[in-house]
């Protein structure tokens, strides 16, 4: 019943999303994932940002197999845009952990913070509800915690 409940009131929230921003706000949130990816090789150790980068990219490989568990379909099934990302792996957000995962990792990066945006843009790009971004903040916990104490470890 709650449930259903959040759910009414996201579709209400996404609608008042405009449709002609959304792609911009996938393409940049994308971009600033990819860029302080490749920065980081310049601001720490090579072997500290490769191992990093190593293993955030695990972890949104494991994501997306879980992603095939939940089956939570996507916010723009519900307007006129087209992507070409499977519709129903809403839960839990890729682009969300990676980025927490890299704002603690690169925190000395200049301006590390504007990755933080990241889930906040896939809101507006209509890829993930506001209840995927905080579950899937709920959801890694337990990987956010271990990724804190190995990155300390590491340097």
């Amino acid at each position: 019943m709650l449930y259903i409940k959040i759910l009414e009131i996201e579709k209400k929230l996404i609608k008042r999303i405009p449709e002609k921003y959304a792609k911009i706000f996938d393409i940049l949130s994308t971009f600033l994932i990819c860029f302080f990816g490749i920065v980081s090789f310049f601001y720490y150790p090579l072997y500290y940002a490769f191992i990093c980068n190593t293993f955030i990219f695990a972890i949104y490989i494991f994501n997306s197999i879980v992603q095939n568990f939940f089956r939570r379909p996507r916010p723009y099934i519900f307007s006129n845009i087209i992507y070409h990302t499977p519709a129903e792996r809403s839960f839990p957000s890729g682009h969300t952990i990676v980025s927490i995962l890299m704002f603690i990792c690169f925190n000395k990066i200049p301006l590390i913070y504007l990755i933080l945006l990241v889930p906040i843009f896939r809101i507006l790009a209509l890829q993930h509800w506001p209840s995927d971004i905080i579950l899937t903040i709920i959801f890694y916990i337990p990987i956010i915690v271990i990724f804190q104490i190995f990155s300390q470890l590491l340097l």
